[in-house]
């Protein structure tokens, strides 16, 4: 099953990020619009939704679903990766060995120094792939323990409260500046985010076992309408709300997943209501959103080095004029070059190995 209404958001939230790292000076946007971290749990969120509505009840064969999934990832995350030690390599800046092999190996967020080093934006994919590697798992418990959606929605849940509780108390008590990598740790650890997929899964589940519904389509929107409020209210009145709580929450490692849920589901709930999303512009630019996002650095690099030098705009024109290039970049990147390598990998390249194989021992 295929919502496509929800890939616009993932365009959305791209775009937020992209403003976060390069437009918020010039932009002077706040709030929900420059709020590109809380965005990240977003993507957690969506990718746990979309895997378990994809593969829930089924009987999964891990080494084609891994194959799948680094089709999906690697071509244009590599891409980006390639792009950035180009410059490095160009311009004489040395490289860290360790840098490359960790971000080489999608490992990079395991080691707390080395999250965001090389393709910054690159942390979040080896987090996802650390997702990937569990999903299987995950979705074989489920599968065998015959879990009702609700019991789920509550284990992960829990696991979400635990998670935020101890992030809260390393942030409220300060140990992050007796213990630096404590704040790696919360920011970019993928144990930190799991639940935040987790999450995801539960709510494919409650959706699957509800029929492909929420409540009915107008319920289902009034609860988005809802729920986007409740969120841009708390994205926008953080420092607020810590000074009012006394505590210093964790806003930007999966605090918001829950009400990200409650966005999923009610959109995906009520379909009738985002149907003028399903196609055209929309759903190119949703469906060139991660190329987007991986690609942002490099064209970032590219843009400021090729165009800013030889003309002279405002800070504001500047910005818009590079949102427009990363956004056609990465359609172009989508179309031909993402999704024909994916489909190439997915499909082409284990007959190539099955023909040599048979050719090999017959």
């Amino acid at each position: 099953m295929r919502i496509d209404s929800l890939t616009f958001f993932r365009f959305v939230a791209a775009s937020i990020v992209v403003i976060f790292h390069y437009g918020r000076d010039a932009t002077g946007l706040q709030g929900i619009l420059i709020a590109g971290p809380e965005m990240v749990t977003f993507f957690f969120v969506l990718s746990g939704f979309v895997m378990g509505i994809s593969y829930l009840k089924k009987d999964v064969k891990i080494s084609y679903y891994w194959w799948a999934r680094a089709a999906r990832i690697l071509p244009a995350y590599f891409l980006a990766l390639g792009f950035v030690v180009a410059y490095y390599i160009i311009k004489g800046i040395e490289i860290d060995t360790a840098s490359l092999i960790l971000g080489m190996t999608l490992m990079q967020s395991w080691i707390p120094p080395y999250a965001t080093t090389l393709n910054g934006p690159g942390w979040s994919l080896s987090v996802e792939a650390f997702f990937y590697a569990s999903f299987p798992f995950i979705l074989r418990y489920i599968n065998k323990s015959a879990q009702s959606a609700r019991n789920v929605l509550i284990y992960c849940f829990s696991f979400w409260l635990l998670i935020q509780s101890i992030s809260t108390l390393i942030l409220t008590e300060g140990l992050t500046f007796s213990y630096p990598n404590l704040k790696y740790i919360v920011a970019y650890f993928p144990l930190t985010h799991l639940c935040s997929f987790t999450l995801g899964i539960g709510g494919a589940m409650f959706f699957l076992e509800r029929r492909y519904t929420l409540y009915s389509e107008n319920w289902s929107l009034i609860i988005f309408l809802l729920s986007l409020i409740m969120l841009i209210g708390f994205i926008n009145n953080q420092d607020l709300i810590n000074e009012k709580i006394h505590l210093v929450l964790p806003y930007q490692s999966s605090l918001f997943a829950p009400l990200f849920l409650l966005l999923v589901l009610s959109i995906s709930g009520c379909p009738s209501y985002f149907k003028f999303l399903n196609g055209g512009i929309f759903k190119l630019v949703g469906e060139a959103s991660f190329s987007l996002y991986i690609l942002q650095s490099p064209m970032h690099i590219i843009y400021t080095k090729v165009v800013t030098t030889n003309i002279s705009i405002s800070p504001l024109a500047n910005f818009i004029f590079f949102m427009i290039f990363l956004i056609l970049i990465s359609v172009i990147t989508f179309l031909f070059f993402e999704r024909p390598m994916n489909k190439y990998i997915r499909y082409s390249l284990p007959k190539i190995f099955r023909t040599r194989e048979y050719k090999l021992f017959n």
